[in-house]
Formats: C-alpha cells, structure tokens, sequence
C-alpha cells in the first residue's frame, strides 16, 4: 500500500505541473518507447523514488504501456478524493480500451468503495465525451442536491491520444449508457446511483429513465 501511495502522489504532482512531457513529445520513436517502458516501470514499482513524478507525466502519453500500468493502480485504489483525482486526470489521457473495460468493472463491483466506483464511471463519463471534464467532487455533492441534480464541467481543450493506444470497442457507448442505467437503480449505496444518473446524463441530456 506504500507504493501504491507514493505513486499516486507522483500523479497527483503530475496532474498539477508539466514539464518532462514537452520532451517526450519531442523525442524520436525509439526514445518515446524506452521512455514508456521505463515509466511503466517506475509506475508499477514506485522504484526508483527520484523518477516517481517523471514516469507518472509520461506514462499518461503512452498508449501501450499506460493503461497496464494505470489499470494495476486502479485494482487498489484507496477511497481518497486526492488519489482518484490523480488516477482520473492521467487515465482520461488514455482512452484505451483496456483501461474502459476495468473501469466498467469496478462501476459495476459492489465489494469496492463506493468513491472508487463513482470515480470509475467519472473516467466512462471522459471516455465518452473527451471535453468532459467533471471532477468526482460534483458527484459527491451531487447526493445533497434536491433532484440529485449535477453540474456539468466542459472543456475545449483536449489530450493528444498517443498513436499506439488500443481504441475504444465499436460499443463502447452503448455497452456504457447500458451499464449506467443499471446502476442508476444500485442497492447499496446512494452515491453510486447518483454518479451513474449524472454521467449518463452527461452523456444522453434529457433521455434519463
């Protein structure tokens, strides 16, 4: 769980500042694939310690290696707003089909937290919609709002998708709108319907059940 920790601390510094990216996308095909599977690395060891921030900017412009490696941080993710934040803005980097599917399944797993599982569907939200941008706090809040009424945040601005990521299925949205709307109707936990009413939502206004 130290590991885990400190990594996602490393994402949670990454999220906040850039500065190795702009050398990475500079780098030629050979120094870009060294440089993900080191990073890959770094995110599944927390090892070497100095690299930690460096190899959690990276691994988010990796699409190989980067849903792997993201995917192991979610299977033990804390029920921590700050580290589902962290795992959140470098996974929606990655709209790789491996990472959507791991997350559909941790929506959909009623042995995990129920923060882990609305910040699942947050992250099928982002797939859905790349100009999504809402924060698992709205979520949250969400749950003491009359009507559980949500408020959208929205984007221009847009992640390159690394050349060599693995594309959403063909169904993606309507295996995830699906999902949703089943979750809409969850039995234990409060949260777990509300966040699933409010990226469905998003992503369908006006169509909700």
């Amino acid at each position: 769980m130290r590991r885990i920790g400190s990594v996602l601390v490393a994402l949670i510094v990454s999220s906040a500042v850039s500065g190795s990216a702009q050398g990475l996308s500079r780098a030629d095909s050979v120094q870009r694939r060294n440089d993900c599977r080191l990073a890959a690395q770094i995110v599944r060891t927390g090892q070497p310690q100095t690299k930690r921030t460096w190899a959690a900017d990276v691994i988010g412009r990796c699409g190989r290696e980067g849903p792997p490696a993201i995917v192991e941080l979610w299977r033990t993710a804390p029920a921590d707003i700050r580290s589902l934040t962290a795992l959140l803005a470098v996974g929606s980097r990655l709209p790789d089909r491996r990472l959507a599917a791991f997350a559909m399944t941790v929506a959909q797993d009623p042995a995990r937290p129920a923060l882990v599982r609305a910040a699942a569907m947050v992250l099928i939200g982002r797939f859905l919609d790349s100009h999504d941008t809402t924060p698992i706090s709205e979520v949250i809040q969400a749950v003491d709002r009359p009507g559980h009424t949500c408020m959208r945040r929205y984007s221009f601005h847009t992640y390159a998708v690394a050349a060599d990521v693995e594309p959403l299925e063909p169904g993606f949205r309507d295996t995830a709108l699906r999902v949703l709307r089943v979750l809409q109707h969850d039995p234990g936990s409060d949260l777990v319907r509300t966040s699933a009413r409010c990226v469905a939502s998003f992503a369908t206004p006006g169509t909700l059940t």
